[in-house]
This record gives C-alpha cells, structure tokens and sequence, in this order.
C-alpha cells in the first residue's frame, strides 16, 4: 500500500520530510535548486521512498547532494549534479 505524498518546497523542507518519512511516501519536489544537502543514516524498509519532481515540465534540481549510509531511497525526474 502507498504512504502520504508531501510536497517539499526548499532544501530544507526536503531534508526535513525525508528524515520524517515513512515507507511508501513520495516526496515531490517543487521545481527550483536544492542545495547543499547532506543526508546520512536513513534507512527505510519495504516500498522505501520515492522522490520525483513534482512537475516533469518544470525540473527540480539537487545541487551538492551528499548521501551516506542510506538505504531506501529513489529518486527520479530530477537533475543532480
């Protein structure tokens, strides 16, 4: 069964609601630059999380992602440098 869908808004939003995540959510984000993100030591079991851009004609940018020791996590639409 799927989870909640959170819309993140900033890059702070992002890290916020995926340290609050759940199995199953999707976490869209907003079109714009995410920044200097840093994730470590999440861990999510069974469906996992997913995170799209919200809007496939408007992308979302992750910009200096760090991801270390995370399992659990899928992104995708999204463009990461």
């Amino acid at each position: 069964m799927g989870g909640s869908t959170i819309v993140g808004q900033d890059a702070a939003g992002l890290v916020s609601a995926l340290k609050s995540a759940q199995s199953g959510d999707v976490i869209e984000l907003a079109a714009g630059d995410y920044s200097r993100i840093k994730l470590q030591n999440l861990s999510l079991q069974g469906e996992g999380v997913t995170t799209p851009a919200q809007d496939g004609d408007a992308p979302a940018t992750l910009n200096g992602m760090v991801v270390s020791n995370c399992q659990g996590l899928t992104f995708s639409n999204l463009d990461m440098f």
